[in-house]
């Protein structure tokens, strides 16, 4: 709608130009132009057309540079592409795409320059790879559909769009225009400006008399080159130096600390006694994303116009360190960018990967302290040594780079987009082996995957909401066989696919949104049909409250056992709660949902099914265990000794488990169940040490904690959550 408008009211202002231009014109030449110039040929360039012909060629340039204009406002938005959807498909994980879709449904893509083609998850041998289009047209290139050049992606976009602009010549009607040929555009991105030539030979006619126009010339006065030269630049100095890499370990290890409300520290280590900390993956995920949403835009290129090396201040002595070190600069290769603004841009919506190493089961913990099973002894030894923390992190995100020029195309301003995607791995960036040659690594990839290596019959796969009967849109179809996994396409509106796969047996696995992956084995043979229907279960969205059933300590013996008073949890206490979901197939995805509860519901993404439950209550308020004397020693050589007082900053105090260990254990969440409810309530063991009197409490309490697996299977079903 955006160029027909501009037409209609370019075609207003042509319309008056041309009355006025040919009253003038009639009475000095038009005449004496088609007088005795019957059948001949008029073939000039464009710059030598006679003063008769100046309103066809105005006209026929006026909309080669308006049509040129768009095109040039198109690929600006996408990377250099006129229709990216053309020849990237995209994908609810943007860092397993090759294209990032730069908003939810918007379906405008912007191709990736420079990104990891192997999985986020790859750790060796991983290949890399740029949509990165040549700026200059190469060899013969002229077809669109083939173009690899941004000059090829002008010429075609023009030549299929010009006719609409031209229509029916609307105010030349006293010519007769006829077409004498193909329209054929070159384009020629120059150092400061733009030029369009078009071959578009017309034949004119006014009564007996015949003229001829072949040649268009428009100059587009557009600064393209210095911007694409700097996006290319931009690229090359991740792909080389790795700096938005470095810029989120940059991140990563000023916002880290021991502290569950910011990240795992890439390296610390503590002497206070007490229980050890644990983070939440999806809390962290989240905690990153907003992170690098307020972040990433402070990276700034050195010799930009919006460069400016003291952003920082007034923001406090640790932002303005970590921001004012976010810059890239390009050394003795820098050029003159100071009329170009550069913006880089994270945006929560796309999702990030993120591996946190060691980690288990969504649960970031010290490896040499798990969650629970900790016998006694090793729980005492826990909480009074060192505690050292080192996490390792696997993270790919993408940034969206937006270059800016407010005072080209005669002030009109212009911007130019393209996508980035950064990777880790423990730590470190992952570089392109071999070397950058051209941000071109398409000879080494493998081509099993490529559309000319699908020739199996047609497969038809049609996706729905197996409770609703629902059609999914926008569902991904992956197949994978031998080392290779192939993303496919995507279902359309009517949730359907039909095309070919490459031959091979494997599995073939559906991705949607909200919804648990479904994978199946699957094999394709050569010319062989198959028609699949699939249905996904779709995850619903529940609150969860946790509270504790009671541990009492017998004064006389000193043993624990179940009471089983309902006890809420303190203001300083936070219980963890982590669901594992028992595979009914070998090829069930994995399903964790980590649940942090700290006095108010949570709301958590379910799915039926049967789980384990792990879960512990971390108390912050501090604990004393009084001087305590004791028999030290085995019997008979047993001697008088004292245990000093200790304060514990934090301890456990409570904990659960359902596992497959203890029959009819696990917890069976039906469809019923969670359809009809609204909250679900987790029932913890609690063994608040603080409840008990300083003359009661000895070092030995604290063992309690790996009686946990036990406590729950004696006490099972009193531990069954409930719903309300």
């Amino acid at each position: 709608m955006g160029m027909f408008k501009k037409r209609f009211n370019r075609k207003g202002q042509i319309t008056m130009f041309i009355l006025i231009g040919l009253v003038v014109l009639a009475i000095a030449g038009l005449a004496l132009f088609f007088v005795n110039q019957a059948q001949q040929t008029i073939n000039l360039e464009p710059t030598d057309v006679p003063a008769e012909l100046v309103p066809i060629r105005n006209y026929v340039e006026d909309c080669l540079y308006e049509t040129s204009k768009d095109a040039f406002m198109i690929i600006g938005q996408t990377g250099g592409y006129v229709n990216p959807q053309e020849y990237f498909i995209k994908s609810f994980f943007p860092t397993e795409s090759d294209a990032l879709e730069f908003s939810p449904g918007s379906n405008k893509l912007i191709p990736y320059w420079y990104y990891l083609e192997s999985p986020s998850s790859c750790n060796t041998n991983c290949q890399f790879a740029s949509n990165r289009l040549q700026l200059n047209r190469i060899g013969d290139e002229v077809d669109n559909d083939d173009s690899v050049s941004v000059e090829g992606m002008i010429d075609g976009y023009v030549e299929k769009n010009i006719k609409q602009c031209l229509g029916d010549y609307e105010g030349l009607e006293q010519f007769e225009i006829t077409e004498q040929g193909d329209i054929i555009v070159t384009t020629n991105i120059a150092e400061n400006d733009v030029i369009i030539n078009l071959d578009y030979p017309l034949e004119v006619k006014s009564g007996n008399s015949e003229g001829k126009i072949e040649r268009f010339r428009v100059y587009i006065p557009l600064n393209f080159k210095q911007i694409y030269n700097l996006a290319t630049q931009i690229t090359f100095a991740e792909a080389e130096i790795n700096f938005l890499d470095y810029n989120a370990l940059l991140l990563i290890d000023a916002f880290g600390d021991l502290d569950s409300d910011k990240l795992p520290p890439l390296s610390a280590a503590t002497y206070k006694p007490g229980a050890p900390l644990f983070w939440i993956e999806n809390q962290v995920q989240q905690n990153i994303e907003e992170m690098f949403m307020s972040y990433i835009p402070f990276i700034q290129v050195e010799s930009s116009k919006n460069y400016d090396p003291f952003v920082g201040d007034g923001l406090g002595p640790m932002a303005a360190a970590v921001i004012n070190n976010m810059y890239l600069g390009f050394g003795e290769d820098a050029l003159d960018y100071s009329n170009l603004d550069v913006d880089f841009n994270y945006l929560s919506w796309w999702p990030i990967y993120l591996h946190i190493t060691p980690s288990s089961n969504g649960l970031i913990q010290p490896e040499s302290l798990p969650l629970s099973g900790v016998p006694g002894l090793n729980m005492i030894t826990a909480v009074f040594m060192p505690q050292k923390y080192e996490f390792a992190y696997d993270i790919a995100y993408p940034v969206v780079i937006t270059i800016k020029d407010n005072n080209t195309l005669n002030g009109e301003g212009y911007e130019f987009k393209f996508a980035i995607e950064s990777n880790l791995h423990n730590n470190l960036p992952i570089t392109a082996e071999g070397g950058l040659v051209g941000l071109d690594y398409t000879s080494d990839k493998s081509q099993a995957c490529e559309i000319n290596q699908r020739n199996s019959g047609n497969i038809s796969i049609v996706v729905k909401d197996s409770a609703t009967g629902e059609f999914i849109e926008d569902a991904s179809i992956i197949f994978g066989f031998g080392s290779e996994e192939c993303f496919i396409d995507v279902t359309n509106i009517e949730g359907k696919f039909s095309g070919k796969f490459p031959v091979g047996i494997g599995g073939l696995r559906i991705s949607a949104y909200d919804h648990l992956d479904y994978f199946i084995p699957f094999g394709t043979q050569r010319g062989k049909e198959q028609s699949l229907v699939i249905g996904l279960e779709k995850y619903r969205y529940r609150n969860v409250s946790v509270v504790g059933k009671t541990l009492t300590k017998d004064e006389k013996d000193g043993d624990w056992y179940y009471k089983g008073d309902i006890r809420e949890l303190d203001e300083d206490e936070e219980a963890i709660i982590l669901l594992q979901r028992v595979k009914e197939t070998p090829y069930d995805p994995d399903v964790t949902v980590p649940i942090s509860y700290s006095g108010e519901p949570v709301n958590v993404r379910l799915i039926p099914g049967n789980y384990q439950v792990q879960g512990q209550i971390i108390s912050r308020e501090e604990f004393l265990i009084p001087k305590n004397e004791k028999k030290c020693g085995v019997w008979p050589l047993q001697e008088d000794c004292s245990v000093d007082a200790q304060t514990l900053s934090s301890s456990s105090s409570g904990g659960v488990m359902f596992n497959e260990s203890f029959p009819n254990s696990l917890w069976h969440l039906s469809k019923g169940n969670l359809d009809s409810n609204d909250e679900i309530v987790f029932y913890v063991l609690s063994f608040n040490l603080n409840d008990l009197n300083e003359d009661m409490r000895i070092i030995e309490d604290l063992s309690v904690m790996g009686d946990v697996n036990e406590f729950s299977a004696d006490n099972r079903n009193a531990l069954e959550p409930g719903y309300k």
